[in-house]
Formats: structure tokens, sequence, C-alpha cells
């Protein structure tokens, strides 16, 4: 009893009288759990196993009906039997520890909602104990409530400091402790399920980002796509028109062109005046050449002749082949038909060069 008085913090009368009180509590549970469905469970301390059976009383409405684990952590046989006891009757799953050791031995191997942890023990205090499992659980993962002495209030502040969740004082007001039990378990469900939302909504982020991305892709190598359709298609569009409109043989325009072109010139004329002159160009004896030298050649002829007379010819002048032999050239200018005479004395000297060589 001396053991007792010295390391709970209250005189051994209170624990004597805590222990009957406790046994008359027992007495009458025993008679009315016969009418509860009982689970089996275990308590343990070193190499003590304690067999029960419980059941979940009115007490425990605002829990669910899972059978939540307490760890009971006090060097006194005594406190801790009195304690798992009477947590046992409300429904939870009690297991002792004999000190901070065994205490932190368990807690490594096995998973637990809540430890009611003494301040003063021999091998380990509960400030020292209360560290090592910070270390490793966060007050939401695992909630600690000391149970200490009303003179201790300065270790009290201390450990709450140091992370624990909540406090009781020897010697025990069970209602008081079951209340602050079932508020922290209330508190450690409420941040898991939050945990888990949280967890969950990360994880549909995720996917929404990850589809996003993929979606994104897609979008893009289709616009790239669409892209180099169109531009393609705007290619043959525009080659299409070309070749529409231009001599495939010479490159320079056709008769549909050159047309087109005088059309354009005469409604310019109209509009802001000035003068414009036609010449036609019909190459004798160009049949002959065919005829001698073959098709080839005549070909050749024409795309030489159709190059020199377009490089003599001003900026803004047109020339067109009109089919064979046959070329017609705009010429603008305000001196006509003086321009467009000097222009075919050039012309005729040129193919004339041309025909020479």
């Amino acid at each position: 009893m001396r053991v007792a008085q010295r390391y709970t913090g209250r005189p051994a009368a209170a624990v004597v009288h805590e222990r009957r009180a406790a046994e008359g509590d027992t007495g009458r549970v025993r008679a009315a759990t016969m009418a509860f469905q009982h689970c089996r469970g275990s308590a343990t301390c070193g190499n003590t196993r304690v067999q029960r059976s419980s059941s979940a009383p009115a007490d425990m409405d605002t829990l669910d009906k899972h059978c939540h684990r307490l760890l009971i952590v006090d060097d006194i046989r005594e406190n801790r039997e009195i304690l798992r006891r009477r947590f046992e009757r409300h429904g939870f799953h009690a297991t002792e520890a004999c000190g901070g050791v065994e205490a932190l031995a368990l807690i490594e191997r096995e998973a637990f909602d809540l430890v009611l942890l003494d301040m003063m023990m021999p091998d380990l205090s509960g400030l020292e104990v209360l560290a090592r499992i910070r270390a490793t659980h966060s007050p939401g993962l695992l909630p600690v409530i000391m149970v200490t002495a009303k003179s201790q209030s300065e270790d009290i502040v201390d450990a709450l400091n140091r992370g624990a969740n909540d406090y009781i004082t020897k010697p025990v007001d069970f209602a008081i402790a079951l209340a602050r039990v079932i508020t922290q378990i209330e508190r450690k469900r409420a941040e898991e399920k939050i945990q888990q939302m949280n967890e969950a909504l990360a994880k549909a982020n995720e996917a929404l980002e990850t589809k996003v991305a993929s979606r994104t892709r897609e979008l893009v190598n289709t616009n790239e796509q669409l892209r180099g359709e169109i531009e393609q298609r705007e290619k043959s569009q525009a080659m299409s028109v070309h070749l529409a409109h231009h001599d495939t043989l010479t490159g320079i325009g056709n008769r549909l062109l050159f047309n087109k072109q005088l059309a354009e010139a005469l409604d310019q004329r109209q509009r802001h005046g000035g003068d414009l002159a036609i010449l036609f160009i019909d190459l004798d004896g160009f049949k002959a050449i065919n005829d001698t030298l073959g098709h080839g050649t005549g070909d050749s002829l024409l795309k030489h002749l159709a190059s020199r007379l377009k490089n003599s010819l001003r900026e803004g002048d047109k020339i067109g082949r009109l089919g064979g032999d046959e070329f017609a050239i705009i010429q603008f200018g305000n001196e006509q038909p003086r321009e467009s005479t000097a222009l075919a004395k050039r012309l005729i000297e040129l193919i004339g060069r041309a025909g020479s060589k």
C-alpha cells in the first residue's frame, strides 16, 4: 500500500475504497450482462492474461458497434484493473501495461484508439513515454490522456505542450474519464474521416488531372493534325489554282490568267485612266522545229523563249502563253503607241537571237 500511495499521489484508503466500489459494481454488472450479447476479449500485462465478457451499453451509443481499444498504462496494478473493468463494462477493449517500456512495445506491435498514460512511473516517466509516442504518432492518430494527481499542474501544462490530448486527475472520477475518452475517440474518428475524404479528394483530383492532361494531349494532337490537314489542303488548293492559271511547260500565265489580267487592266484604265497596249507574238517556223528536231527540242525552245520574254518586261507588265507558239503581252504606259512599238522591236530582236542559237 505504500507503493500505491507513492505513485498514485493519493492515500491507500482511497485505493481500497475505489476497489471496493468497483467490486460492488462488478457484482451488479454480472447480473446485467446476461441480457447483452457478449464479445470475447482479453487484457494483458506481462505474462498475465485476463479473460472477460463485455457488452456495449447506452454510454457507447455515441460511438459505433466497433470495440475501441484502450491502452491503460500504470505501474500500480490496482489502478489498472479498476479502470480496465469499468471501461470494459462500457464496451471498450482494454489492454494493460505495467510501465512505459511495455507500453511503447505494445504500441509498436498493436493498434490502439487511445492511451491512458500515468504521469509517474518508475521505469519511464509519463512525459518521456509521451515524447516517444509523439515521435511516431500524431495527436490525431493516437490520442493520449494523461492520468495525474491534482498537485502536478506544472506537469499537466508540460504534457499538453508536448502533445497530450487531455488529462484526468487522481482519484479518477470515472464519469469524467469516460466522457473525455469518448470525446477524444470521436475526435480521432472525425479526423480519420476528414483524412480519408482528403485522400479520396486528392485521388479524384489526381485522376481528374490525369484525365484532363490526357484529353489535352489528345486535343493538341488533333489540333496539330487538323492544322496539318488544313495546311496541306491550302497548299493543294493553291497548287490547283496555280496549275489552273499557269502554263505547265513554261510556268508563265496561261490563256485563262491572261484574260483575267486583261479584264482587270481594262477595268483599271476605265476607272483611273491611262493607256495600255496588247502585243500578240506568234513564232514563225516553229512547226518545222518540232517536225525536224522533235517535240522535246521544241518544248525546250519554248521554255527558254518564255523566260527571256518575261525578263525583258517592266515590272507590272503581264505575259501569257495563249497556246502552242502564241504569246501575248499587256504593257502599261502613258506614251502609247510609242512604248509598245519600241517593245515590239526589242522582242523581235530577242526572238531572232534565240532562234539563231
